[in-house]
Order: structure tokens, then C-alpha cells, then sequence
């Protein structure tokens, strides 16, 4: 979500996946890369320049510290429905294909075997 603002949405993006062996944990890391033009998209937000994105808050759940991310979410929510969305406008023709969940198109595509 963090990205979706530096994505031309008239273009295709590439996602590319791969996995690591984090040096210092020696855990296996996964990890998503999108690519547009061949270049990497990078974050719209960030810490550096976060752009209006509200920080995460510390809290406590539980008895446990804990970090609340409502206030990003609500940011983003509000991005994607007044930047994003629009830029996505349906076809009148295929609207009711969406909202009444079928899938158009999808009819005899392989089913994948991805984790997610």
C-alpha cells in the first residue's frame, strides 16, 4: 500500500518473490518486490518522508506493549478511496460481474499452487 502512489496504474507491474537467509538470525526471510519498467517501485511513505502517514502509536494489550496501526490503516483506507479507486473506474458493463462476486474471465485458468 505504502508503494501504490509511484504506481502507474496504466502500465503493467511486475512482482518478483524470492527468500534469504537473514545473516543474523539465520532465519529463511521471504520477501516482495514490484517492479514497473524494469525499476523497482519504492515507497511513496516512509519514516524519512512519511507524507502525512500518522506513526504507529505503542500501546498496551493484554499487559503486553504492542503497537496500534489504526490511524496508518484509516490514512490508507482514505488514500485508496480518494486517490487510487477512482483511477480504477469499472466499466459499466462489467460492474455487476463484480459485485456479485463471479469472476469473469477466470473460467478454465489453471489453479495455482501458491501458498497465498
Amino acid at each position: 500500500m505504502f508503494r501504490l502512489p509511484n504506481i502507474d496504474l496504466k502500465r503493467p507491474v511486475t512482482l518478483r518473490t524470492g527468500k534469504f537467509n537473514d545473516k543474523e538470525s539465520g532465519k529463511e526471510k521471504l520477501y516482495l518486490v514490484l517492479e514497473q519498467g524494469g525499476k523497482k517501485i519504492e515507497p511513496f511513505f516512509s519514516k524519512a518522508t512519511p507524507r502525512g502517514l500518522p506513526q504507529p502509536k505503542e500501546t498496551v494489550v493484554n499487559n503486553k506493549p504492542t503497537w496500534d496501526y489504526t490511524d496508518q490503516m484509516v490514512f490508507i483506507e482514505n488514500m485508496l478511496n480518494e486517490s487510487i479507486i477512482p483511477k480504477l473506474a469499472v466499466p459499466a458493463q462489467n460492474i455487476s460481474a463484480h459485485t456479485t462476486g463471479e469472476n469473469p474471465g477466470l473460467e478454465g485458468m489453471p489453479e495455482d499452487d501458491l501458498p497465498f
